[in-house]
């Protein structure tokens, strides 16, 4: 019975030191699971961190862009709205001239003319805005010379008034000067712009004088 109780006493031993190794493994691996959960959780709290970061900056920077692009609309409105109150500006100051003022693009099209050019030409303001070839209202003889001048204008050369024979739609003409400037968009040239002066009464007078010049002469000369 002795040794009986003594093997008893020594397997309820053994089981107790196997439970509890057991157990210590047991809590052993859980805490490995633990401690690789709370990994997970921090890497994934960073890895959120991170792509909480990357959105506020790109948040940031979509604001700024917008900011930016609606800033960049509102000055070209407000440039737009300044280029039509300074060409409507210079409509009206067109139309109240005595003189003849133009604009042709690069190929000699009109693209303006205020309406007193049609007391001077003859042509209506439809006939002159239906895609009329301004250079058709100078002489056929001055009109190689007044083409020559608008490439020279066209490329950057002043070259003061010039005096041509403008020609009417009935065929007639009369004596005019020019002063033409070149036109830019976006620093390119695109067109010219200028006056033209009939110089009918001037060389009436101008006439008239040497007539009376050349009368004095005699006079003295008599």
């Amino acid at each position: 019975c002795v040794g009986i109780c003594g093997i008893d006493e020594h397997l309820e031993m053994d089981l107790f030191a196997w439970s509890e190794m057991a157990a210590q493994r047991i809590l052993s691996e859980q805490r490995s699971r633990l401690d690789r959960l709370l990994m997970s959780v921090n890497l994934l709290f960073v890895v959120a961190m991170v792509i909480t970061l990357l959105m506020v900056v790109l948040l940031t920077r979509q604001h700024l862009l917008r900011q930016r692009e609606f800033k960049a609309q509102e000055e070209r409105r407000q440039a737009e709205a300044a280029l039509m109150e300074s060409e409507e500006r210079f409509r009206e100051l067109a139309e109240l001239l005595p003189e003849t003022i133009f604009e042709i693009d690069t190929q000699g099209i009109l693209t303006f003319i205020n309406r007193n050019a049609s007391n001077y030409f003859g042509y209506s303001q439809e006939e002159f805005e239906g895609g009329m070839n301004g250079f058709l209202t100078i002489s056929e003889e001055d009109r190689p010379r007044c083409m020559a001048n608008a490439k020279r204008v066209l490329a950057g050369e002043r070259i003061g008034l010039n005096e041509y024979i403008a020609l009417r739609k009935d065929g007639t003409t009369f004596p005019v000067v020019m002063h033409s400037t070149p036109k830019f968009r976006d620093g390119k040239p695109v067109g010219i712009r200028g006056i033209v002066i009939d110089i009918t009464e001037t060389k009436k007078l101008e006439a008239q004088l040497r007539q009376a010049h050349k009368m004095e002469a005699i006079g003295t000369l008599a």
